[in-house]
């Protein structure tokens, strides 16, 4: 044999080596490929490999063996395996792949809908799924909490193992002992609330206006600052005008010149989830070893670039969205509560300072919800009112995709955030009324109906003697367009004429993730002119924590009414730990000037565990 014959041999042996090690890379990766991503809201990210820089991922990108994925801050994603199973991540969540049907949960929460037998690692546990229905979370201290709906699910540690039943949960600690098996809220109310945060799916709609903002204004840590301020500073907006209603109102406390400046209707963002790592824009590479900045979201590629075009079947999560609805709503039950110590600061000497007490318990469909807010106000004259209420009460049913509410409740919907005077169901930075209210969820659309049987409670801003009775109705849609209500009001028993205002609310993107143009238009029952014009930076909040609403809003004068001072709002919020909460305020008046508020607020949950 020649040379160049044995050459040819060895060539041809290395050849063939080197082709079926290329063979049995490629089934490999396509074996490895066991996920895709179905759906997104706002940031997520994606690692292929330890080595690997983050880099976005979109609707349509492959998760492969070892690869990691995540979410940012308000964001969410809908993860599909090869067998239909679910994966939905909350916000400042992050998993890894570890195999075919099993993933480790290395910081914040999900919820699974397992169509086949599969596993979760999550702090010293892991959870052996078969074919269920649950919720995981990883907190900060290394503790992981476990809990089931239906099917069945062992928990596995180093020191021990439990099987839960549905409606059961168990929490593991640190070490790896656990806890004594407990019952667990119901589905419906997973997360203590009567709109659960991973019971909805994922809507890249803008987040002003959304149903997670108001979500998230309704959170304790949100909500009692908020609300607080805004009894604390929404006086009077001039001495010729003791209410921006055109009726005997009273204020509360009584009119002072010093204390004209209405709060704004604050907004909060505790929303951070512990354990959670900080993302990087799309377009920057993060080296190897070190930490991540936090940048602003991007607008997402359609699918990862690695990621051949999925097939409509492979983002398809019917038959895991179908197990979600077999979970039984009559199972569970459980309570937790929350206190808060709220201190507020405005300028010509007004002052307040009191806290909150909320708590809540549920048992199967049905959801108890009471709130008591202990306040003593200052509005600059010397004199000390005690302005104490209960500023929330009330009991929920609910259907799947329908609830009722009766009793004092929160009207949070649409995105007005700032002006006192921006909003018609929120006139005068009044939110809480007490109603009875239907809600019902239409795909991405929701219609929400409600009877006021008084629409100006006792010690809430602009109260009045007796009753104030009326009609509100709302019907709002979110796409990723914008999101989009239309608003009725009609009080069936004002002291002056009125009629039925109808306003529209809108939000939309300039700037994907970055900024946001909201308003609102129309007019009011008493005929006056609405208008309130906005801008939102979320990239900012992305990249410092600081919420910050710009907002310009006018009430021209109507036929049963005079006209209300044109008002210049600036609203900056910033949770400064998971239980302390900073406001800023500033409100222009056209005929008053300007008027600067502070608060703060600290506290912490009363319940073994903190479910929002």
């Amino acid at each position: 044999m020649s040379i160049f014959q044995k050459g040819s041999l060895l060539l041809s042996k290395q050849s063939a080596i080197w082709l079926l090690g290329v063979a049995f890379v490629g089934s490999q990766s396509v074996q490895a490929q066991v996920a895709r991503v179905a759906a997104v809201q706002r940031i997520t990210e994606k690692r292929a490999g330890a080595d690997a820089a983050w880099a976005s991922a979109g609707a349509g990108t492959s998760l492969g063996i070892n690869d990691r994925f995540r979410t940012g801050k308000r964001s969410k994603a809908d993860v599909k395996f090869t067998d239909g199973s679910l994966l939905r991540l909350g916000q400042l969540s992050s998993i890894e792949v570890r195999s075919t049907k099993g993933v480790a949960l290395l910081g914040g929460q999900l919820l699974f809908s397992a169509l086949r037998p599969g596993r979760v690692l999550a702090g010293t546990a892991a959870a052996e799924i078969k074919g269920s229905v649950g919720i995981i979370a990883l907190n900060e201290d290394g503790s992981s909490e476990f809990e089931l709906h239906t099917g069945a699910m062992d928990v596995v540690t180093p020191e021990g193992k439990v099987e839960l039943r549905p409606g059961m949960s168990v929490r593991v600690r640190a070490d790896g002992t656990l806890s004594a098996i407990r019952s667990t809220l119901p589905f419906a109310f997973a997360d203590g609330t009567s709109n659960p945060e991973l019971l909805e799916g994922p809507s890249n709609s803008p987040t002003v206006g959304s149903q997670s903002m108001a979500r998230e204004r309704a959170q304790p840590a949100r909500s009692a600052l908020a609300n607080n301020a805004q009894r604390a500073a929404a006086l009077d907006i001039s001495p010729d005008r003791p209410s921006p209603f055109p009726t005997a109102f009273p204020t509360v406390p009584p009119r002072i010149a010093t204390a004209r400046n209405a709060a704004p209707n604050a907004t909060t963002t505790n929303a951070n989830r512990p354990n959670a790592t900080t993302l990087t824009s799309a377009n920057t590479a993060t080296p190897s070893g070190a930490s991540p900045r936090v940048l602003s979201g991007t607008r997402f590629a359609a699918q990862g670039a690695e990621s051949p075009l999925p097939s409509a079947n492979d983002l398809d999560i019917a038959a895991a969205t179908a197990h979600l609805n077999d979970v039984d709503p009559n199972r569970g039950s459980g309570g937790s509560g929350d206190f808060r110590l709220i201190g507020v600061y405005g300028d010509g000497g007004r002052y307040a300072y009191g806290g909150r007490l909320s708590a809540s318990g549920a048992q199967g469909r049905w959801l108890t919800e009471v709130e008591l807010t202990p306040l003593r106000v200052s509005s600059g004259s010397g004199r000390v009112r005690n302005l104490s209420t209960v500023s929330a009460g009330s009991v929920t049913y609910r259907l799947r995709n329908t609830q009722i509410k009766a009793g004092r409740q929160r009207f949070l919907e649409g995105p007005t955030q700032a002006a006192v005077l921006g909003s018609m169901v929120r006139q005068g930075g009044r939110d809480t009324m007490d109603a009875l209210s239907l809600t019902h969820q239409m795909g991405s659309g929701r219609l929400q109906l409600a009877y006021l049987h008084d629409a100006f409670p006792r010690n809430f801003p602009f109260q009045r003697a007796g009753s104030q009775k009326g009609l509100y109705g709302r019907y709002s849609i979110q796409r990723s367009i914008g999101n989009f209500g239309l608003n009725l009001l009609n009080y069936r028993n004002a002291p002056v004429s009125s009629g039925t205002g109808i306003t529209f609310d809108f939000a939309v993107p300039l700037i994907r993730n970055q900024v946001e143009l909201y308003g609102e238009v129309g007019r009011d029952p008493y005929r006056r002119r609405l208008t309130t014009v906005g801008v939102a930076l979320p990239g900012l909040y992305d990249a410092t924590d600081f919420d910050v609403y710009l907002e310009y809003a006018s009430i021209a004068r109507g036929s049963a009414a005079t006209d209300l001072p044109s008002e210049l709002a600036l609203l900056i919020y910033r949770r400064l730990s998971d239980n302390t909460n900073l406001l800023m305020a500033v409100n222009r008046f056209s005929d008053i000037g300007t008027r600067f508020t502070l608060g703060l607020s600290t506290g912490g949950s009363l319940s073994a565990r903190d479910y929002r």
